[in-house]
């Protein structure tokens, strides 16, 4: 059922990078079209109604990858949606010298052809640049929502962004979906990881996607490590590749084409 809400919603837009305001100029499509702006800066962008339920909201821009988010079907003429997006550099982004990545193009093992929108996970694998542990068992089940209770070093963990739990040769990804008085709420990207006990530190990560002409990058701010070591793992289509490298704080590494 379609339902037409008298309450708008407000989309507020950050730089994945930076976690600051974005770079440039951005666009907005709706599908279905028709909603209206009231208001719009380089933050943020207020819609007034009328909104339809799960109205798609694609975002776009010369700087970062596209980015797509979906009115909640929860929205109510009671309830106006707060939804962050936290927009990830494209290969057009305004990088500085001194900022730490690492860049590549992924081809198609066969034809070698450009594979575009393929997902990139990035693993920060150097204990030194720990934020946390946990303090807990934790069981890695791709897709679900785990509590967890993580004792910091000097910070919480940022909401919609990615980290790395480590325990000796194993790693996985997470996301923290919410903050609770008693830990997070985090979700796994896939279920491989298996099992990190209590102890196991918590680290940087990222979770992007390659452009349509297969380029991708992984970046990271903030690394205490002057050489820190990195997991890569690539996957489209139930076809996947690791890599495990080393990169330089305040240096690029270009690691050329991959095959995927």
């Amino acid at each position: 059922m379609v339902v037409v809400h008298k309450a708008g919603c407000v989309i507020r837009l950050y730089d994945d990078y930076t976690k600051k305001s974005l770079k440039g100029n951005f666009h907005i499509q709706t599908l279905p079209a028709g909603a209206k702006v009231l208001k719009k800066s380089t933050e943020e962008v207020v819609y007034s109604y009328p909104l339809v339920s799960g109205t798609e909201f694609n975002i776009l821009s010369d700087h970062y990858m596209t980015e797509s988010i979906t009115l909640p079907e929860d929205a109510s003429d009671d309830f106006i949606p707060y939804m962050e997006v936290y927009m990830k550099p494209s290969t057009k982004y305004p990088f500085r010298e001194g900022d730490t990545l690492v860049r590549f193009k992924i081809v198609s093992q066969e034809k070698e052809q450009p594979v575009g929108n393929a997902a990139v996970q990035g693993h920060v694998l150097s204990k030194d640049d720990y934020l946390g542990r946990l303090n807990e068992d934790l069981d890695c089940q791709g897709g679900e929502k785990k509590k967890v209770n993580i004792s910091l070093v000097n910070r919480d963990l940022v909401t919609k962004q990615y980290y790395t739990v480590i325990e000796g040769e194993k790693s996985a990804l997470f996301q923290v979906i919410e903050k609770t008085e008693a830990g997070y709420v985090v979700e796994f990207v896939d279920g491989k990881g298996g099992c990190f006990g209590s102890g196991s530190l918590v680290c940087p990560g990222i979770y992007t996607v390659t452009d349509s002409n297969g380029h991708g990058m992984i970046y990271f701010r903030s690394i205490k490590s002057e050489v820190a070591n990195f997991r890569l793992l690539l996957s489209k289509d139930q076809k996947s590749k690791e890599l495990k490298g080393q990169f330089e704080d305040q240096k690029m590494i270009n690691l050329g084409q991959l095959t995927l």
